[in-house]
Parts: C-alpha cells; sequence; structure tokens
C-alpha cells in the first residue's frame, strides 16, 4: 500500500508541470490573437489607398461566412451585400444605363406582350412586334414632332423678354399708376423697381420655368443620339422582353428561402400598384399633352405643340404640374393676338375641361382604383423627392410614396399576427 500510495504521489507530480503548460495555453493563445489583430489594422492602416469596397466586401465574407448560420452574420452579410450593389451601380451608372433603360421599357411594355401570347401569339414575335411598334412610335416624335416642337420652344424662349417688356406696357396703358398715385404711394420708386428689378427677375424665372419644364425633353433627345446606346437599347429591351419571366424568376431565386415567399407577395403587391400607376399616368400624360395641343391650336394659341407637350409631361406632378403648364398657356396667351382676354378665357375653359376629362373618365377608367394618398402627403413627397432627386424625384414621387406606406402596413399587420400567436 505505501508503495501504491508513493508511485500516485510521484506521478501527479509528474504530471503538474504538465497541468501549468496547459492551463497557460489559452492566455498564450489570446496574447497571440490580440497582437494579430494589432498587426492586421496596423496593415490596413498602410494600405487604405489600396482599399475598395470590393476588398470590403471579400473581406466581410471571409470573416462572417462561416458564422452565417448565426442571424446577426446573416443580417450584416445581406447589409453589407445591398451597400456593394448600390456602390457598384451608382459606379456604373453610365455603362449600365442602356441596361436599366431597357429593363424600364421590358417592364413597361410587358403586359402588352403578355395579351398577345393569351392571343396565340408566340413570345419571341410578340416582343418583336412590340419593340418594332415602340422605335416607330419614338422615331417618328424624333423626325417629325421634336424639331417642330425645338422649334417653339426656342421661339417661346427667345420672345421672353419681348412678353415681359409687353407686360409692363400693358400696366402702363392701363394707368395703374396714376390710379396709385392718388392714393400717396411713391409711383417713382415703384417703377424704378419694376423695371430695374422685377423685369430682369421675372424675365429669370420664366426661362427656368420653360427650361425645366422642357428639360426633360431635350435630356431624352439628347440621349438618344448617342448611336451605340440608341441600337444597343432595342436589342437589349428585345431579349428582357422575351425572357423578361426568367428574369423575374431569378430574381426571385436569389432571394433568401426563408423570407423567398414574402418578397415575392410583397413584390406582386409592388407591381400591381407601382406598374399600374406608370403605365396609366404614361398612357393619360399623352392623351391629355395631344387634346392639349389641339385644343390650344383650335383656338389661335402661339406654340401650342409645345404647349401640349409640357401640359402632358408635367401632368405626370399632380398639382404643380397643373399650375405650371397653365401659367406658361396663360401667359403665351396673354400675346397671343387679339382678342386676348378671350383667348385667355379659353385657355382657362380647356385646362378645366381637361381636369374633369382626366379625374371623371381618363384616371378611373385608365389608372384604375386611385393611388388613395392624403393631398398633404403628395405634396410634402413632391417636395421631398424634388429636392433629392429633381425632375425624376417629382415623377416617381407618388407610387413610390404609395409603396412604402403599403410596405410599413404590411409589417404591422404581420407584427400584430406575430403579437397574438405568441399570446
Amino acid at each position: 500500500m505505501p508503495r501504491r500510495a508513493s508511485k500516485r504521489n510521484s506521478s501527479a507530480m509528474n504530471r503538474q508541470p504538465d497541468a501549468v503548460h496547459y492551463g497557460s495555453q489559452p492566455m498564450h493563445g489570446t496574447i497571440l490573437l490580440i497582437g494579430g489583430i494589432i498587426l492586421l489594422l496596423l496593415l490596413v492602416y498602410t494600405i487604405i489607398p489600396l482599399i475598395t469596397p470590393f476588398v470590403l466586401i471579400a473581406s466581410i465574407l471571409f470573416l462572417l461566412y462561416p458564422l452565417r448560420h448565426e442571424q446577426l452574420s446573416r443580417t450584416v452579410i445581406w447589409l453589407a451585400v445591398a451597400l456593394f450593389v448600390l456602390w457598384f451601380i451608382y459606379s456604373l451608372g453610365g455603362v449600365l444605363f442602356p441596361f436599366i433603360v431597357a429593363f424600364l421599357i421590358a417592364y413597361l411594355l410587358d403586359p402588352f406582350i403578355n395579351r398577345l401570347q393569351r392571343w396565340g401569339v408566340a413570345r419571341w414575335l410578340s416582343s418583336l412586334i412590340v419593340i418594332l411598334i415602340f422605335l416607330g412610335a419614338v422615331v417618328t416624335f424624333l423626325l417629325f414632332i421634336m424639331p417642330i416642337a425645338l422649334s417653339q420652344f426656342q421661339g417661346i424662349i427667345d420672345g421672353i423678354s419681348g412678353i415681359v417688356g409687353d407686360v409692363i406696357n400693358y400696366i402702363q396703358q392701363r394707368h395703374i399708376f396714376e390710379t396709385l398715385a392718388k392714393y400717396g404711394f411713391p409711383m417713382e420708386r415703384f417703377q424704378s423697381l419694376l423695371t430695374e428689378k422685377f423685369t430682369p427677375r421675372l424675365e429669370t424665372i420664366l426661362r427656368s420655368l420653360l427650361e425645366g419644364a422642357f428639360s426633360v425633353i431635350s435630356s431624352v433627345s439628347t440621349l438618344v443620339t448617342h448611336l451605340v446606346n440608341a441600337v444597343i437599347i432595342p436589342f437589349l429591351a428585345f431579349y428582357m422582353m422575351k425572357d423578361f419571366p426568367t428574369i423575374v424568376h431569378r430574381f426571385k431565386m436569389i432571394m433568401p428561402r426563408s423570407r423567398r415567399e414574402i418578397i415575392a407577395e410583397n413584390a406582386v403587391k409592388v407591381d400591381a400598384l407601382f406598374g399600374r400607376y406608370l403605365r396609366g399616368a404614361i398612357t393619360v400624360a399623352f392623351i391629355h399633352g395631344i387634346l392639349a395641343s389641339v385644343l390650344l391650336w383650335m383656338s389661335g394659341i402661339r406654340y401650342p405643340l409645345v404647349l401640349g407637350i409640357v401640359a402632358g409631361v408635367l401632368s405626370l406632378i399632380p398639382y404643380f404640374g397643373l399650375l405650371t403648364s397653365l401659367s406658361v398657356s396663360l401667359l403665351v396667351a396673354l400675346f397671343s393676338g387679339e382678342p386676348v382676354m378671350l383667348k385667355v378665357l379659353f385657355v382657362l375653359i380647356t385646362f378645366a375641361f381637361l381636369q374633369v376629362l382626366e379625374f371623371s373618365v381618363l384616371s378611373p377608367n385608365i389608372l384604375g382604383k386611385q393611388i388613395g394618398l392624403h393631398p398633404v402627403l403628395i405634396i410634402l413627397s413632391l417636395l421631398v423627392f424634388g429636392y433629392f432627386l429633381g425632375f425624376v424625384g417629382l415623377l416617381i414621387a407618388v407610387p413610390t410614396t404609395a409603396i412604402l406606406i403599403m410596405l410599413i402596413k404590411e409589417w404591422e399587420q404581420r407584427r400584430r399576427t406575430r403579437q397574438l400567436a405568441a399570446l
């Protein structure tokens, strides 16, 4: 017995150094890890000029992909990927522009292709027919309508100075100054302010207003004159229209499996709202522009084509578009010859008729159910989107705001459902 006890004691003493060695191993590893992190940060600091989003996204995936089964890691990975995609699209905006335009054309024209398919026409042939009709309309507009519109628009710009001078003469001929002078108003100072301050500023405002209202037309004209885009976009649009269901399916498959059905359901609702509104609004604007041009031409208003185009394009912008196009048309009507008041009255009747026609006939039958936003919210969205995105922001403000509200309501509904299920 004593011999066995001594053996056990000796063996315990022999194992004691090993225990001390293994116990210090975690601390040793921690020190090495801290040193490695410090050296890594120093390395990152030295190669800062070489760090690009490609390096960052690769580093994030390298570090977090082994932990992809954890919720937080998946969230960080998807956020990093989304930010990288936004940067990538922004950086290659010029290169991706034909693809974006082609996809937008395919998206807008897809319902017509689906209708031809239901009539028994093959999808490739339906796509070819639709894209040829679309190209024919664009070429007709550029060759026959655009030169006349640009000429009339230039005539308005060149005549702004004369229009402003005629306004001043018109005011003076009505003896407004003499009438106000009888009540003690300083007419000399008022006249100097009118000629030195008001007239140049009014001319600047009118130029900015007209150039802003017509900038979208001139920018489109400039873009389509680039030969490469003019050749590439129709081909891209044709193939995207032909394979549009496949493209949508591929996008769906990219989504996480756990959220795929929810994303697909929301995408269908977004498409029903945004697609229907956008296609319907463009159709209504087209009819609005044609009717405005014809009616203004019949009344003898100068530059009816460009005024109709401006009215049609700006009809896509609630409230502000109507006020702008009506103001420009009234200004042109004042100096389109006698009888002035009759032409001004006809302009007012024309725009009133177009608004009644749009709200009572066109919008209910083409747009269908209204988008359902409060007028205050519509004005707020127009101001916010217009501030950040300019004219394009004004065009997409209303449908985008409606989509955001729809998604928020869907999220609130799912949250209430989960809370009731937890009870």
